[in-house]
């Protein structure tokens, strides 16, 4: 069976990544919730978000306003939202659109066009957005730095990452460590001002669905291992690949229970 948006089981993905992405305080790191809505959010938006599928900008808008009220956020909410919270909102819902561009684009080959778009659709909104040296949907136009390493310099991103997807597009037969070097390269890479982990991870996703390979989530209690697995992918590359296919095997559990199919 080869993986389609059509078979049914990318809707509990895009109910994963809502669930990561606002419940963990990884990619959301502003917001932190009660555990009194976590369990509320397993008892109730588990079976409900799996039946529906997906989650219209509106209605996680809607779930936002409902964290705001009997969250532990609701301090300095006074008819306005500051800044940080905004943009983690923002960016939360900006998720979902980017999950659509993603089934929308999943058999086509990776282009520089592409990662781009998801990255201006993922920072679009935010305070940075206004501000002359982000260059939201673009490359980064000063030096970046990730965990105390340095990275590619502004000037020589375009020619690295026509390079790497070159080098991405040309193979006969992908593999799944394959993916995972391509990943590894492209946050070595850095493009971006911001946003580097989280455009490299819905890639990832997509590039997943593209050659056949269940898709995973880096969750919370798998991320110091995503790093480190990151940071030693050159010596050791089980450590990265362990961790993604613990991932995938979490992943494959959630498709099991739900009876939908994959190879």
């Amino acid at each position: 069976m080869t993986y389609t948006p059509q078979n049914g089981w990318i809707c509990s993905g895009i109910f994963r990544f809502f669930t990561h992405f606002v419940s963990t305080g990884w990619e959301c790191s502003g917001i932190r919730f009660k555990e009194s809505f976590v369990s509320f959010k397993k008892t109730l938006f588990y079976p409900f978000l799996s039946v529906f599928g997906w989650i219209s900008a509106g209605m996680a808008l809607n779930i936002a306003r409902f964290l705001l009220d009997y969250g532990t956020i609701r301090s300095g909410f006074f008819g306005w939202v500051c800044s940080g919270l905004s943009n983690d909102i923002i960016e939360t819902t900006n998720h979902f659109r980017c999950i659509d561009l993603i089934i929308d684009h999943a058999g086509e080959k990776l282009s520089e066009a592409f990662i781009k778009q998801l990255h201006l659709v993922l920072k679009s909104g935010i305070s940075d957005a206004n501000k002359d040296w982000f260059a939201v949907g673009d490359y980064k136009r000063l030096p970046n730095e990730v965990g105390g390493a340095e990275t590619c310099p502004p000037q020589e991103v375009h020619s690295q990452m026509k390079a790497l997807l070159a080098r991405h597009n040309a193979r006969k037969k992908m593999t799944f460590e394959d993916l995972l070097d391509m990943h590894v390269q492209f946050e070595s890479i850095h493009p971006f001002q911001d946003g580097n982990g989280r455009v490299g991870r819905l890639i990832l996703f997509k590039e997943c669905l593209r050659f056949g390979f269940v898709p995973f989530i880096i969750t919370d209690d798998l991320k110091l291992f995503y790093y480190r697995g990151l940071h030693e992918w050159t010596p050791i590359k089980g450590y990265l690949l362990d961790t993604c296919l613990t991932a995938q095997d979490n992943y494959k559990a959630l498709l099991d229970y739900f009876k939908i199919a994959y190879k």
